[in-house]
């Protein structure tokens, strides 16, 4: 009981259970004497205006401290005292201790959260395996007819030049339906030691012609910083996502936007709570901004997928989200700092390797594409791609025969089983797929080289193809060398 001042006149014994004090060291105390520094001006109001009303109140939580210096959380209800001469003289009631309560609804909040995140996860991954096929037709047919053009110019011409930006941009796409794959399936991409630093300067060339002029852009970027391993198209993708956020913090006004890369050494405080990351040496990359900032609400959602502060024509809400992907993928972790109008920094730790460890060597753009004179098959539903594909072999020296139906490739095929040398077929065919197609031919010619295309499939991963006795699989958009050497291993094999 209280009086009409909200001062404690009584409280029963169960009072030392639920904050840990005895009855006499709460009488005489009000109530704002055990609440947390923070609810007390909140319930301080609350409480005057029952006072002042005389009305009674029900379920009200408040966040007490009790006796050992912890949170409690009560809930509270209680009701006017009316003396004999129809006076209000204080309050009657009742408190419980729901700390256990709360403390489980949140628990099954967070399960529900991770649920509904895990039903995102799956739904972004049927979207992305339903439309990767379709697109990675159109961009093998984009890429193919950029390559034949780009036979016929000479290599110092202008449009040579901008076909040549065509390609690379055709084939940056195909990396994204890679990585939306990756994000989606936590399919393996191919790493490789790699430098970071030209990585980077390598997009911000390319991000000085598409941002705004009015955005100054700095950059402190360290060539010593050393190696990490990883998927260079990731960390491009990195780099032109956080930049085009930035500008898209700036908005219109004048801004900078600062990019900065150097070594640092963590210890095991600073790594603690990252259960995939390990202390030692790390390459810092930075993106900082002056833009308008994120309150701390914003800033703690960013990461979740379709989450996007963008209107819906100028994003999805996948970029942050894959960055974390990408980054937690090379056991690195992301930090970011940020208040409203005073911008955002993002900030990417990658582990660094040995600088002795292997490196890819890629192969000479300059060398001879491998020639030869066997008989190739080519099966694809897709016309454009079948006559992409011979125009290119063709050209190499090879007799090739195309077929946009299963049916009658196989036909064809098992007509005559030593008029082809090699087969090339896609995956996902209507009437028989890739798959069947190559356990019909092979059970006829089992030493046959097959080569099987796919744009995405789940059905058939490549351990399944090769087990089939496929000799390769390999994934659509291919681009003309990539391919003309792919034919020329397959076939040299077995020699």
């Amino acid at each position: 009981e209280m009086d009409q001042n909200g001062k404690y006149t009584y409280t029963s014994p169960s009072i030392q259970q639920i904050l840990g004090y005895e009855p006499y060291e709460v009488t005489g105390s009000s109530h704002r004497d055990f609440l947390c520094k923070k609810a007390i001006t909140t319930n301080k109001e609350l409480f005057l205006q029952y006072i002042v009303k005389n009305k009674p109140f029900r379920d009200q939580v408040l966040k007490a401290r009790h006796k050992d210096d912890y949170q409690v959380m009560l809930e509270v209800s209680g009701q006017p005292i009316i003396n004999n001469k129809g006076e209000f003289d204080g309050y009657r009631g009742v408190s419980r201790d729901i700390t256990r309560r709360i403390s489980t609804a949140k628990a099954t909040d967070q399960l529900k959260e991770q649920l509904h995140q895990a039903q995102k996860m799956e739904a972004i991954g049927t979207l992305a395996g339903g439309i990767a096929h379709d697109f990675n037709n159109i961009l093998s047919a984009i890429i193919g007819y950029a390559e034949i053009a780009r036979e016929e110019l000479p290599a110092t011409s202008q449009t040579a030049q901008d076909i040549d930006q065509v390609i690379a941009a055709g084939l940056r796409a195909t990396e994204l339906v890679k990585q939306i794959l990756t994000f989606s399936r936590k399919s393996d991409q191919k790493k490789e030691p790699l430098r970071v630093d030209l990585v980077i300067k390598e997009a911000l060339k390319m991000l000085r012609s598409t941002l705004p002029a009015t955005i100054d852009i700095q950059t402190n970027i360290n060539p010593a910083s050393g190696l990490v391993l990883a998927n260079p198209t990731n960390i491009h993708q990195i780099v032109v996502n956080l930049c085009t956020n930035a500008s898209h913090a700036i908005g219109n006004d004048k801004g900078i936007l600062e990019v900065s890369l150097k070594p640092i050494d963590l210890n095991s405080a600073q790594v603690a709570g990252k259960p995939q990351v390990q202390a030692g040496s790390f390459i810092l990359f930075t993106v900082k901004d002056n833009g308008a900032g994120m309150d701390k609400e914003t800033a703690s959602r960013i990461f979740e997928p379709y989450f996007t502060t963008w209107d819906q024509e100028e994003g999805t809400g996948l970029g942050l989200a894959l960055i974390q992907s990408i980054v937690e993928d090379t056991n690195g972790f992301v930090q970011v700092e940020s208040s409203p109008g005073e911008g955002s920094s993002f900030h990417i730790y990658l582990p660094t390797i040995q600088e002795d460890s292997t490196l890819t060597a890629d192969t000479d753009k300059n060398t001879p594409l491998p020639t030869g004179t066997e008989r190739i098959l080519i099966i694809d539903d897709e016309e454009e791609i079948t006559e992409i594909i011979k125009i290119h072999l063709s050209k190499l020296g090879y007799t090739i025969i195309t077929k946009t139906k299963s049916t009658e490739a196989l036909d064809l095929f098992l007509a005559d089983c030593e008029a082809f040398d090699l087969v090339i077929t896609d995956q996902t065919m209507p009437e028989i797929t890739g798959e069947e197609l190559a356990r019909a031919m092979l059970k006829v010619k089992p030493d046959l080289p097959i080569i099987l295309c796919t744009g995405y499939t789940s059905a058939l991963s490549q351990d399944d193809a090769h087990d089939i006795g496929i000799r390769r699989f390999i994934t659509k958009p291919v681009n003309q060398r990539f391919l003309a050497e792919t034919i020329r291993s397959v076939l040299d094999q077995g020699k």
